[in-house]
């Protein structure tokens, strides 16, 4: 269980470490939470709804990391093609220039 931590100014907060293979997704190594209060029995109450809200982030971190890895290889050559003909369409971007 998340405890509550004093940081320097003596205000609690709650902080939990991003799993490494979420750091990517959540731009960040640890998430962290200010409880805004310096009464340790406050801070206690306060805890378990920034708790909720850490694992809430890292649950949807955990299914934004689900849904990038299930592209398939049909996928990637529906996509490379979409791209390609609308590159096509695009004749500064292939080096063609119309003649005159």
């Amino acid at each position: 269980m998340i405890q509550p931590t004093k940081n320097r100014f003596g205000v609690y907060h709650i902080r939990k470490a991003v799993p490494k293979h979420l750091v990517a997704i959540l731009g960040k190594r640890e998430i962290k939470f200010t409880l805004d209060t310096k009464d340790v029995k406050e801070a206690r109450e306060r805890a378990p709804a920034k708790i909720i809200q850490i694992d809430l982030m890292l649950r949807l971190a955990e299914k934004q990391l689900a849904a990038e890895q299930t592209l398939t290889d049909a996928d990637i050559e529906l996509i490379a093609g979409v791209w390609a003909s609308k590159t096509m369409q695009q004749d500064d971007l292939i080096g063609l220039t119309p003649s005159l």
